[in-house]
């Protein structure tokens, strides 16, 4: 699996966007598998650790996971660009969030208090 993966710590002011597009509850949304898609094909999970144990002091936690493909054709691009693949999908993946969270890429990279970006083995359980 070599998908991107990007934890996102935010402003608690997009905690009622996160409500609603997480709804009846749910800590995961699976784009890839599950009934609701990610019409770029860039975002394949989306996971709000607040929901999933604990939560944050100062920030809300979403890890985003992009699709396989996403992360195929993005590392592509960025050798051709001579570009970091993470540098290059970060920008990616944080505007599909916004769309997905209903809010401008502007508003969305105002309210990122940080992130990281996980390599795909660092994520991986032997």
């Amino acid at each position: 699996d070599s998908r991107l993966s990007v934890a996102f710590m935010l402003s608690p002011k997009l905690t009622s966007a996160l409500e609603s597009l997480f709804a009846d509850g749910q800590a995961e949304l699976d784009f890839e598998c599950g009934s609701r898609t990610c019409s770029e094909g860039i975002l394949g999970l989306l996971a709000w650790q607040d929901r999933k144990a604990r939560a944050y002091d100062g920030c809300t936690v979403v890890v985003v996971h992009s699709t396989r493909l996403f992360a195929k054709d993005n590392l592509q691009k960025a050798r051709q660009d001579r570009q970091r693949e993470e540098e290059r999908g970060l920008l990616e993946v944080a505007r599909a969030l916004a769309l997905q969270l209903g809010v401008s890429q502007q508003q969305l990279k105002s309210l990122i208090l940080d992130s990281k970006v996980i390599h795909w083995h660092q994520g991986q359980v032997q």
